[in-house]
C-alpha cells in the first residue's frame, strides 16, 4: 500500500500526509516559522484500519476527476484536493477541485456537491475525514523528519520579488549543472542533499515561497519543498488525473 494526498494542504506542493507500505506516515505541520515534515509509523491496528479505507479507494476507476462546487460556482486560485493510492496492482488517482474552499465555507451556508451530481465519492470523503483526524491528533511518537533530498526551483520570473538577492552557495548546484532538470521555458529544478537542511533554510526561509538568489551573476526566483517517500511512483499519475 502507498498513500499520498495533499487533500488536507492546498496552499503548496507538498502533501500533507504519505504513508508508505510498511504503515511511516510522514505528515506536513507548521513550525514556529515554516513547515515541518514529521513522521511516525502505525500499529497494526491502525495500519489495517488505513488499508480498509485505502482498499475502498483502489477499487474505483483510476484517474477522475471531481468539483465539490456546482457548475455555476466559480472560485478565483481555488484549488485541487488530491489523492493517490496504490494497493497492490490496482492504481487509482483522485481529484477534487475546491474541496478545501466548501469546507470552509460551509459555515455560511456553501454545501458540499453530491456525488451524484458529480461531487468527492464517499470513498474518498471517508479516507478523507481519516487522514485529517491522523494529521491533527499528532501523536507524541511523532518525531522530526528529515528527507534524503530536497528539490529546489529556480525561475527566471522576478515579478513578485522585491528583496534583494542572496547569494547561491558554490557547492551547490545550478540550472547549468548536469543533474539540473527544465521545468517549462522559464524555470529549473535541482536537488539538494538532506543534511543540506539547516543552510537551506538560513538562505531561503520560506518554504514554498519565492526568494531571490544571485547564482554567477544571474537573479532568480527560488523556491523549495522536501522529496517525499515514494514520489516517483505517484507524480505523474497524480498529475494525470487533474486533466
Amino acid at each position: 500500500m502507498l498513500l499520498y494526498t495533499n487533500a488536507l494542504d492546498v496552499s503548496g506542493p507538498t502533501p500533507r500526509v504519505v504513508v508508505d507500505e510498511n504503515g511511516q506516515v510522514v505528515f506536513t505541520a507548521w513550525g514556529t516559522k515554516w513547515k515541518q515534515q514529521r513522521a511516525f509509523s502505525l500499529s497494526t491496528a491502525e495500519l489495517d484500519a488505513l488499508r480498509r479505507l485505502v482498499h475502498e479507494l483502489a477499487a474505483m476507476k483510476p484517474l477522475r476527476s471531481y468539483a465539490a462546487l456546482d457548475d455555476h460556482h466559480m472560485v478565483m486560485d481555488a484549488s485541487y484536493a488530491q489523492m493517490y493510492v496504490r494497493d497492490g496492482r490496482h492504481e487509482t488517482a483522485v481529484s477534487v477541485y475546491a474541496l478545501e474552499y466548501v469546507l470552509r465555507e460551509n459555515a455560511e451556508g456553501m454545501k458540499l456537491r453530491s456525488f451524484e451530481s458529480g461531487g468527492p465519492p464517499p470513498q474518498f470523503m471517508r479516507l478523507y475525514d481519516h487522514l485529517k483526524a491522523l494529521a491533527e491528533t499528532q501523536p507524541p511518537r511523532a518525531q522530526r523528519w528529515t528527507p534524503r533530498q530536497f528539490e529546489v526551483r529556480l525561475r527566471d520570473d522576478l515579478k513578485y520579488l522585491d528583496s534583494p538577492p542572496v547569494k547561491w552557495p558554490k557547492d551547490w548546484p545550478t540550472p547549468n549543472s548536469p543533474s539540473a532538470n527544465a521545468h517549462g521555458d522559464h524555470a529549473w529544478n535541482v536537488l539538494l542533499d538532506g543534511s543540506e537542511l539547516p543552510q537551506l533554510r538560513r538562505l531561503l526561509p520560506f518554504d514554498e515561497s519565492y526568494t531571490a538568489v544571485k547564482i554567477d551573476g544571474k537573479i532568480w526566483a527560488a523556491c523549495w519543498r522536501p522529496i517525499l517517500p515514494g514520489e516517483s511512483g505517484w507524480w505523474n499519475t497524480m498529475m494525470s488525473s487533474r486533466r
